[in-house]
């Protein structure tokens, strides 16, 4: 259960890294972004022996072993020499982030705000932003989670869980325009996370979950670009567009604007996904997983946890990430456990990256630590 640990000086909020970019928010309210690839580029120069990591510490997907734990040290003249990137001033305390289609998604008190950077990336590295601009702005909001067709999920406090529908490339494409928040569950809502195919979305309440179950709709691909599309690839898009019958198009859009999903009984303590699969643990701390076919949740005899005063669980490739009632944070593959914090201010993981997903974001009160596991 080796870990690569980086420490990065700084009074932090709340980090992200999308497409080989690091996002941070400080306790000033200012957003920063670095090319994380040139941060450990210009790191390995100076520290040679760990250069056969160097591939390891920026795409999940290269599988050398780290064998040892090992920490390295970014301080802030070194964030400030080899940053690759911009910081701009948001102005307000972030709640939470996501990114989806090279725009970035802020909530706060001020609602959610979008701040697009698609025509500034630029590999691995963003040094301009587009405007910033409301999407919803009625209350504070507490979480966000981005999914297909511009649709976006908001946690909203006492008024509830909604979604909205973003004005992005996709939705234009199908004559929709931003649409304000419609209400899917009207309790109090504190957090919200949609599943790999935004079919699936558990809710996070006072004192429980809300699991909630909408239409699988057709992929969006074909109907937004990418900066990296040949021309092949554009015309190969435009071709699969047309073919679609207009009858499914106009069913699409409809469900997008006035479709509600359907609430799932919720027979779990604490539900989380695995992928694309929704899971979670009883009263006893015996692991469920929803069976779709069946429509009922299916117990395992088996403990997943020990901890009884859990806060909150997501799943990595690497394990099973636990926070507790103490905020300590721990890491558990079978029967180990390895603790990872005693005293977090906040955490992220990136389940729904394809590069990233085998390390976690722990803000502390004087750095931002990543960690990356065998």
């Amino acid at each position: 259960m080796s870990e690569f640990k980086i420490n990065i000086e700084g009074n932090f909020l709340d980090s992200f890294i999308y497409s080989g970019v690091l996002f941070t928010v400080d306790v000033n309210g200012v957003l920063c972004t670095y090319s994380w690839n040139n941060l450990i580029k210009e790191y390995i120069k100076k520290d040679y022996s760990k250069k056969k990591f160097e591939r390891k510490l920026v795409d999940t997907r290269e599988k050398t072993k780290f064998q040892q734990d090992f920490i390295i040290e970014l301080d802030k003249n070194f964030l400030k020499e080899y940053q690759e990137g911009i910081c701009v001033d948001l102005d307000v305390w972030s709640t939470d982030l996501d990114i989806k289609d090279n725009i970035l998604y802020i909530s706060s008190e001020r609602g959610l705000e979008a701040l697009p950077f698609g025509q500034s990336w630029h590999n691995g590295k963003v040094k301009k932003f587009n405007d910033l601009y409301k999407v919803w702005g009625e209350s504070k909001v507490f979480g966000v989670s981005t999914g297909s067709w511009g649709r976006t999920l908001l946690a909203a406090g006492c008024n509830g869980a909604l979604e909205v529908i973003n004005s992005v490339e996709q939705v234009n494409n199908i004559d929709l325009k931003q649409q304000d928040g419609k209400v899917i569950n009207s309790e109090v809502c504190l957090d919200c996370e949609w599943e790999l195919n935004s079919t699936i979305a558990i809710l996070d309440q006072l004192d429980t979950q809300a699991v909630l179950e909408y239409k699988k709709l057709m992929s969006d691909k074909n109907f937004k670009s990418n900066s990296s599309d040949s021309r092949k690839t554009i015309e190969e898009k435009l071709k699969n567009r047309e073919s679609i019958p207009q009858e499914k198009i106009s069913n699409l859009k409809q469900y997008i604007q006035n479709g509600i999903p359907n609430s799932l009984v919720n027979e779990a303590t604490y539900s989380w996904f695995d992928g694309n699969k929704l899971v979670g643990l009883d009263d006893n701390n015996n692991a469920l997983f929803y069976d779709f076919s069946q429509n009922e949740w299916i117990k395992k005899e088996k403990k997943m946890i020990d901890e009884q005063c859990y806060r909150k669980i997501r799943q990595t490739n690497v394990g099973i990430i636990v926070e507790t009632e103490n905020d300590s944070l721990y890491r558990k593959i079978g029967d180990k456990s390895q603790l990872l914090s005693e005293d977090i201010s906040s955490w992220r993981v990136f389940p729904r990256s394809t590069n990233y997903q085998d390390r976690i974001h722990i803000v502390n009160e004087d750095y931002l630590q990543v960690s990356i596991f065998d």
